[in-house]
């Protein structure tokens, strides 16, 4: 069984084993999104499903950097990119949307980033490095598809 579980690197603050499938959310229907990979799905009908995997995954990783460490999680980068959506989703007023797409581009960008940072804190597997690595960078192509900005 301890091959289904990952350790966290000691620059992380912890030494301790976690399950992979209850760090990578696998039984929420956003993973079925994930294993789409972003060239298959359509960012219309799966965006809030993928968005709301998103933040639970989070929470996990967040619940046990908590018990495993004392590194305090508080990056708040996949809300903004959230209630960007959400607010794109509301409006088709050019005076509001170039701006929104703007800033999403900067919410994404920093979603990556954190997404990065949560990746580097495991030694093994390779694959939950990968794991969150394209997390961030499916959260990133799909918004970008959804808000229909060319250069992301």
């Amino acid at each position: 069984m301890e091959e289904n579980k990952v350790s966290i690197t000691r620059n992380c603050g912890g030494d301790g084993m976690i399950p992979i499938t209850d760090l990578m959310q696998v039984t929420h229907p956003g993973y079925q999104v994930y294993t789409l990979g972003a060239e298959r799905s359509n960012p219309n009908l799966h965006l809030p499903v993928f968005l709301d995997y998103c933040t639970c995954v989070c929470e996990r990783f967040r619940h046990y950097a908590s018990q495993h460490t004392e590194r305090l999680v508080t990056e708040n980068s996949l809300m903004k990119v959230i209630d960007i959506v959400k607010d794109l989703d509301e409006t088709d007023d050019p005076e509001v949307v170039f701006p929104l797409r703007t800033a999403l581009v900067g919410a994404s960008l920093e979603f990556v980033e954190h997404c990065k940072d949560m990746g580097n804190c495991f030694k093994t597997p390779y694959a939950m490095k990968n794991f969150y690595h394209n997390l961030g960078h499916m959260v990133q192509s799909l918004t970008k598809k959804f808000a229909g900005v060319d250069e992301i």
